[in-house]
Parts: C-alpha cells; sequence; structure tokens
C-alpha cells in the first residue's frame, strides 16, 4: 500500500484491504483509506462497505442491478427483486 501510495496516484483500487486482518489492524486500514478520499474499494464485508462508501455498486451475472447510496440500495436488496442470483446481500442499518 504504501508503494502505490508515494506515487501520488489519481485513484487507488483496494481488493478486501481489510480480508484476513485484525479488527486493530483493519480499524487503522479503513482510516488510512478513508483519509486519501480518491479510491474505490471492492470488498465482501458490507459493514466496511457502509463506511467507505458514498456509493455502492452490487454486479450480479454481468449486470448491476442495483446501485447508489447504501440506504438506496439496502432498500433495494431488501425488497430481494433486484438480484438473479441465489439470494440478495443481507444489509442491516446497524
Amino acid at each position: 500500500m504504501a508503494r502505490a501510495l508515494a506515487l501520488d496516484p489519481e485513484i487507488v483500487l483496494f481488493d478486501e484491504p481489510t480480508a484476513g486482518l485484525d479488527p486493530i489492524t483493519a480499524l487503522e486500514i479503513s482510516k488510512l483509506i478513508l483519509e486519501l478520499r480518491k479510491w474505490i474499494v471492492v470488498t465482501h464485508d458490507i459493514h466496511r462497505a457502509k463506511v467507505f462508501a458514498d456509493r455502492l455498486v452490487f454486479p450480479d451475472g454481468g449486470h448491476i442491478p442495483a446501485e447508489g447510496t447504501f440506504f438506496v440500495v439496502s432498500r433495494s436488496c431488501r425488497s430481494g427483486q433486484v438480484f438473479s442470483g441465489s439470494a440478495a446481500p443481507q444489509l442491516s442499518r446497524d
């Protein structure tokens, strides 16, 4: 991460940046990412996505059936009508 940031890129792509980390380190990495404000984060961690994201995008089978703010996407997912897969992600407002 330090090597990528040393080049001062316009955008940084983080793929599961906190996966496998202990909670304290994950929190520190999350704080660092939030300070940058020029990133794209790919994650399966819905709670972390809520913290990171101004906008969420959920791909499903080559399409994007849900995108928007956390509130908009969570309403779409709760309705269960946007995903063709086996189940919509369960998003909580906590």
